[in-house]
């Protein structure tokens, strides 16, 4: 009589876990279908333009720390070949 319970309970436990899964997938799923609004759409479009934006400046930035490096690698080498320094 004990082990039946047990198997009861237990298969009880796995049943409510399974079906509250199942209905969380099921509600994310739908929420991800939902159609998205016309302020939505806008907010979107805002922040991509905005994340756009900040690529485009740390690209612009990243070659203007490109042509620094290898201007200073320029002048270290003409350094290092001469022997002289240069300002």
């Amino acid at each position: 009589m004990g082990l039946l319970m047990w198997l009861l309970i237990a298969g009880g436990s796995i049943g409510f876990w399974g079906i509250v899964l199942y209905l969380a997938f099921r509600f994310v799923r739908a929420t991800e279908r939902r159609p998205l609004g016309r302020a939505e759409l806008d907010e979107l479009r805002a922040r991509v333009a905005q994340l756009e934006g900040d690529l485009e400046a740390t690209r612009s930035e990243t070659e203007r720390l490109a042509a620094a490096e290898s201007h200073m690698m320029m002048l270290l080498s003409r350094r290092s070949e001469s022997g002289e320094r240069i300002p």
